[in-house]
């Protein structure tokens, strides 16, 4: 299905569900919360495949991404992805490089209809990747899963934080991905938060990230993804691309083509935008997405304030709502992580 033929008011592109917070959380995520047994309020098998049947009603297409947590630790994953898979989803799984990734699990996955397993790396040697995960071995780890998934055939992705700490790093991660057979990187730009210990890098080094990509992107074997930065459109516009609407290949806007459900239920807009507006337990997640007021208004650039309400092209990028609503506690008002000044903005 093409993306720009959806109309992201009545359906999302991607949906991502929080299975559990049991296991390693990741960077990605920046949350010091995982957890060693599951939530007493965590969606049960019953409940999370009446969620998937609610999901369903979106239409065909639809992406779900399994994340966590480690997915792996709930006992029914394989279950819920081959159930997911059969009535039409298309399930895909973020996961650590626990020892539950062996060669059995893959195939297992592979079996149940996974569309796309994906792990992370912050760095392009075992030096770099370990120190940044605070976890001896996970680079060897890491590469002996996307090793293991090539041969029993199953499509792998790779996600890295984009930090202070991992930005100059990138160039290298991407020559190494490179031989690795992936089909996705997935580059997540950090969203400041009390509980993250990684540092954003600044709007121009930013900016300076998002030409390299673009021009990565051109020549590399995977696609580029930019989680949290859609100023990458923005940024390929100038570069000469041509880019009709926010409905594009650069990926998807909170609340406007992509809704969460955490581990108990809570929708909220986003992996990273941190507020829940409803619960799958006590309203349909269809209805969620269409109806609920916050959603809306996310939906509708006009609500945008400061620079990213008077950028000229705020209806392609809009910013990140997350970070903006993570800084200032309004979800409308200008990303910080984008240096663009639109023409004309703060004169008299």
């Amino acid at each position: 299905m093409n993306p720009r033929s959806i109309a992201t008011d009545e359906r999302p592109l991607v949906v991502t569900w929080e299975c559990t917070r049991v296991g390693e959380l990741g960077i990605a995520n920046c949350r010091g919360d995982a957890a060693d047994e599951p939530h007493p309020e965590e969606l049960t098998t019953e409940e999370a495949t009446q969620l998937l049947e609610r999901l369903r009603e979106f239409g065909e297409g639809l992406l779900v991404v399994f994340s966590g947590g480690n997915p792996l630790e709930r006992d029914d994953i394989f279950e819920l992805i081959e159930y997911g898979s059969e009535i039409g989803l298309t399930v895909a799984l973020d996961a650590s490089t626990s020892g539950r990734l062996s060669r059995d699990c893959l195939e297992r996955l592979s079996d149940a209809g996974l569309y796309r397993l994906a792990v992370g790396l912050e760095g392009a040697t075992a030096e770099v990747h370990d120190e940044i995960r605070g976890s001896k071995g996970s680079f060897e780890a890491a590469l002996g899963t996307l090793e293991a998934a090539r041969e029993v055939g199953l499509p792998t992705g790779i996600n890295t934080v984009v930090s202070r700490e991992t930005f100059e790093d990138l160039p290298a991660i991407r020559d190494r991905i490179e031989e690795l057979g992936i089909v996705l990187w997935n580059l997540f730009f950090v969203i400041p938060a009390d509980d993250c210990r990684l540092e954003s890098v600044d709007p121009s080094a930013a900016d300076a990230i998002m030409r390299w990509l673009h021009e990565a992107s051109n020549v590399s074997s995977f696609d580029v993804r930019t989680i949290e930065a859609p100023q990458y459109r923005r940024v390929a516009i100038q570069r000469g691309e041509v880019v009709t609407g926010v409905r594009d290949q650069f990926g998807t806007y909170a609340g406007d083509g992509i809704v969460h459900v955490d581990h108990v239920g809570n929708v909220q807009p986003s992996e990273f935008f941190r507020k829940p507006v409803d619960n799958v337990r006590e309203r349909s997640i269809v209805e969620t997405y269409r109806e609920a007021p916050l959603f809306r208004k996310l939906r509708d650039r006009s609500n945008l304030e400061g620079r990213c309400g008077a950028c000229p092209y705020r209806d392609i990028c809009g910013g990140s709502r997350a970070r903006a609503y993570a800084e200032t506690g309004n979800p409308f008002a200008t990303d910080k992580l984008c240096p663009f000044e639109p023409p004309g903005f703060g004169e008299n």
